[in-house]
């Protein structure tokens, strides 16, 4: 049920002297009904009620302010703790709904015994001496008929309310279980996240020790000494670890003058490999620096290496 619908089926209900309080505050607040702008609370019901959709300018609209007004009288009656409960929402509005529908019901109750007099009255006044009587228990009667139709108005509202929230409540479930079920996924999603920045973490520290460890052994191959071998197997560096090591394979005569013979610290041979004359022009350029050897084994144990 909008405000605006349950404000005016309260206001219909209410009893005079109550709604006569709630509306000389609400006028204080700037509530007005047309033609009774000085003295709102002597407005008819009807009126009031047609009144409660308007909207102060820039302000709340008129339905609000009469609930409020209702909601703040001291004296207990339904009128206020309706008001009260509905200004609450949630399950005190859906509370105050069924009072409302309750109380409606009540007075029906109330006003259908009234209406069984008032038939009787007129059947009763055969000789039509109480003719304004008369008129007065018909306007009653049609004031009855008239609260019958806004009561049966209300249970028809009440009950499409009534579905409306059963609706809700299951569209609350599904939402709720398909929270919950993305819940879980985020929190999967972030145990996973996490996992994986502890990974990140370690292979970044195993590549931190890799890093330290290329540029220590970097170093290291830049301070060690550079060394030419003539062999003509394969020499694995790994077996000199402290050595830079360049290798030729075969000799030729031209390469007295293409080396570079000043860079190098050291000349190894495996002489096995080479004609007695080549190995003795590889010395001659070598000034002095030479390490000859029979074999690999030999020039391990000469120079140092692993075997």
């Amino acid at each position: 049920m909008e405000e605006l619908e349950f404000s005016r089926e309260l206001v219909k209900i209410s009893d005079k002297s109550i709604l006569q309080k709630a509306l000389k505050k609400a006028g204080a607040q700037g509530f007005r009904v047309q033609g009774f702008d000085k003295n709102v609370w002597k407005a008819p019901v009807v009126m009031v009620n047609s009144s409660l959709e308007k909207r102060k300018r820039g302000g709340k609209y008129q339905c609000r302010i009469i609930l409020e007004c209702l909601a703040g009288l001291e004296e207990g009656n339904i009128e206020s703790e309706l008001a009260r409960k509905w200004l609450k929402n949630g399950e005190e509005r859906v509370e105050a709904e069924k009072k409302l529908l309750e109380t409606a019901l009540y007075r029906e109750a109330e006003e259908n015994t009234a209406n069984v007099e008032i038939e009787k009255a007129i059947s009763n006044d055969s000789d039509g001496k109480n003719d304004k009587n008369i008129e007065m228990l018909s306007q009653q009667k049609e004031r009855i008929n008239k609260l019958q139709k806004t009561i049966q108005d209300l249970r028809i509202t009440a009950d499409n309310y009534k579905k409306e929230i059963e609706t809700l409540h299951k569209e609350r479930k599904k939402l709720t279980r398909k929270y919950e079920e993305q819940q879980k996924r985020n929190e999967e999603l972030t145990e996973n996240i996490e996992k994986l920045k502890i990974q990140i973490g370690e292979y970044q520290q195993q590549l931190s020790l890799k890093d330290e460890e290329i540029n220590y052994y970097k170093q290291r191959f830049e301070k060690a000494p550079h060394i030419v071998c003539f062999s003509k197997k394969k020499i694995d560096i790994e077996i000199f670890p402290l050595h830079n090591i360049d290798q030729i394979k075969e000799w030729k005569n031209e390469f007295i003058n293409e080396i570079k013979w000043k860079d190098y610290q050291e000349i190894w041979i495996i002489e096995s490999d080479f004609s007695y004359p080549e190995v003795l022009s590889i010395k001659k350029m070598s000034n002095g620096k030479v390490v000859c050897a029979r074999n690999l084994k030999s020039l391990i144990e000469k120079v140092g290496g692993v075997k």
